[in-house]
């Protein structure tokens, strides 16, 4: 199994990659490029992707990836990617329109319209989904209003994922825990929702054949193999989400809580069953389907790291190194010098209740910082309540994923307002591993993902909190 290796082809909102992985989870070459969505509009900010530059980046990755490689054979190949996006295709199977961007605000007209057919309590109880205006019914319901006459045509709408295998293979399919973000996809029948279907004038068969993950999409076609430098008849293996997959690869098991850091951070649980009522009545929340379809995989969102950059370049600038910044917050005692900050940064109904107060003339830009690094910590906290309440579930320990994890200081900080262990796993590039193992179970190197994971081996670096900083945290008016 030692000269075996499966090819992750990861597309990411900020980088391209190719990552070759061996059975027993060891990454043995990876090749990385920087994807940007296309402003196409600059008046109104419009954003899109350009499929044939992903691709043509993903086969660069990928040749950089296959010769570094030595006596090594590929086994199957899958992808992971960002949620929601996609694009329509036509009776011969070509893109019709750009792919809308997570980052496009145009979707936003969508959301006002559709809350006067369908209320937002109702759509996530049916769906899971949150009302997050970037979500794939907000894209079809603008292409339907604005491109009429494309919409018209359309006999597909393929996922960003399906459609970079659909590259690959020639197969129209659709990936499940792909559709699970779609808000379109009703989370109690297990198919897309009649009355939303109805709504945007299509019908099921507008989505392909639905696959679970690790199910094979098909076979690589020979001119790709030879474009990838890839076997021919190599199995493609559905996998999607990046999300879905970053949860499994951590190593979670079931209803062990996982926060994925980034410039968002999304705290999700793996679990059989929730109340999607209780659930409707938090902010942020959202419900997704797990790669295993017998679990789903609930949790609350909120933006995170995108706040620290802010607060980096409004004190700093871009170019300042984050140590330099953590270095000097982990000089600050807690409590920030009674600096308090809001979080909630982001615009909602043309308002923001983002905040800082207890400024005086002696505060400093590393005090600041601290405090934004509190706030945050102090989110998660209330956010991590809120989750073992709607899934009566009290999780021991919080595994941390994500670049986010990278910031020691922060971690620390988590562990002692949450006053529980923080697990961060030793292995890199979680996302892309979750995804191998399923891989090399649909291969037949494993009998099932978990044995697969079993094998990989995940083991962890455990920040404990410390019992005075939780006792000073649990004071603090927050």
């Amino acid at each position: 199994m030692a000269n075996q290796a499966i090819i992750v082809l990861d597309c990411g909102g900020t980088n391209l990659r190719a990552v070759a992985i061996d059975p027993s989870g060891v990454i043995l070459a990876i090749a990385s490029r920087n994807n940007t969505s296309q402003r196409v509009d600059l008046e109104k900010s419009f954003y899109t992707w350009d499929l044939n530059d992903i691709l043509k980046t993903l086969q660069c990755c990928c040749l950089d990836v296959i010769s570094q490689l030595n006596d090594v054979k590929i086994i199957g190949l899958t992808v992971t990617t960002f949620g929601v996006d996609g694009g329509l295709l036509d009776e011969n199977q070509q893109l019709l329109y750009p792919i809308i961007s997570w980052k496009c605000p145009r979707t936003l007209e969508a959301v006002t319209q559709i809350e006067a057919h369908f209320s937002q309590s109702l759509l996530q109880k049916n769906t899971g989904v949150g009302f997050f205006s970037f979500n794939t019914l907000y894209k079809l319901i603008w292409l339907k209003n604005n491109k009429p006459k494309i919409y018209s045509q359309a006999k597909t709408w393929l996922f960003i994922s399906s459609l970079i295998t659909h590259y690959l293979t020639g197969e129209l399919t659709t990936d499940r825990t792909m559709a699970g973000t779609s808000q379109i996809f009703d989370i109690h029948e297990n198919q897309f929702n009649a009355d939303l279907l109805n709504y945007l004038e299509i019908d099921s068969t507008f989505f392909p054949t639905m696959l679970n993950a690790g199910e094979q999409i098909g076979l690589l076609k020979q001119c790709v193999a030879q474009e990838f430098n890839l076997p021919l008849n190599l199995p493609v293996i559905c996998a999607g989400h990046d999300t879905q997959f970053a949860l499994f690869g951590s190593g979670a098991d079931i209803n062990q809580a996982v926060l994925s850091s980034g410039t968002w951070e999304i705290l999700m649980l793996r679990t059989h069953t929730i109340s999607l009522e209780k659930l409707a009545n938090i902010s942020n929340s959202t419900c997704e389907l797990d790669l295993n379809p017998k679990l789903i995989n609930p949790g609350i969102q909120w933006i995170a790291s995108g706040m620290l950059e802010k607060m980096r370049c409004l004190l700093w600038d871009d170019k300042t190194p984050y140590k330099m910044i953590i270095d000097a917050a982990s000089k600050i005692p807690i409590g920030s010098d009674n600096i308090r900050i809001n979080p909630d940064f982001l615009i909602k109904n043309q308002l923001s209740q983002g905040s800082i107060t207890g400024l005086c003339l002696n505060s400093s830009k590393a005090a600041i910082f601290r405090a934004s690094l509190e706030a945050l910590s102090f989110k998660l906290k209330f956010n991590f309540n809120e989750l073992c309440s709607f899934s009566n579930t009290k999780p021991s320990a919080l595994i941390l994923v994500g670049g986010g994890s990278k910031n020691t200081l922060w971690n620390q900080i988590k562990a002692d307002v949450l006053n529980i262990p923080i697990k961060i796993p030793n292995a890199s590039e979680i996302t892309v591993l979750g995804a191998a193992m399923v891989a090399f179970s649909a291969v037949k190197l494993f009998k099932n993902p978990e044995e697969s994971r079993n094998n990989f081996n995940i083991s962890y670096q455990t920040i404990t909190p410390n019992t005075n900083n939780a006792r000073l945290y649990e004071s603090l008016n927050y």
